[in-house]
């Protein structure tokens, strides 16, 4: 019989908004779930899941400034097996989008010199006819 859960760790580990308030030492606890067999990692903030792949050191506990406190494991949990299946479901989506940026990158450049090409002084309006219509060739 499958085994209907994985385990998990809830760990408090600590954060900055940047790497400004991380200098200075403008960091907060949050709570994240992390699944070690999968090697994902998860947090809700503000009602957004905030799923990754961390790095093998968020876990260990160890400290990455003088001033902050040491991560923690608080316990372990199980999760259903179904919920780490959708979290790799979308890793492999992000995997697939990361492709369109090679193809996309391209084509906003080719609209950014069509627009400067047709740019209109200040005065007049935006004349829908003489938008630019670009392929992804």
């Amino acid at each position: 019989m499958k085994k209907s859960t994985v385990t998990a760790e809830v760990w408090v580990v600590w954060v900055s908004e940047g790497i400004m308030g991380f200098i200075h030492g403008q960091i907060s606890p949050i709570s994240e779930i992390y699944i070690p067999s999968e090697r994902i990692a998860f947090n809700v903030d503000n009602g957004h899941i905030n799923c990754f792949k961390p790095d093998r050191s968020r876990y260990t506990g160890k400290k990455l400034h003088d001033e902050q406190p040491k991560s923690k494991k608080v316990y372990e949990i199980e999760i259903p097996v179904a919920s780490v299946k959708a979290m790799k479901q979308y890793f492999a989506a992000a995997d697939a989008l990361k492709g369109i940026k090679g193809w996309a990158s391209k084509v906003m450049k080719k609209a950014d010199k069509d627009i400067e090409k047709m740019k209109l002084d200040r005065w007049s309006r935006w004349d829908p006819s003489q938008s630019v219509t670009v392929s992804s060739d």
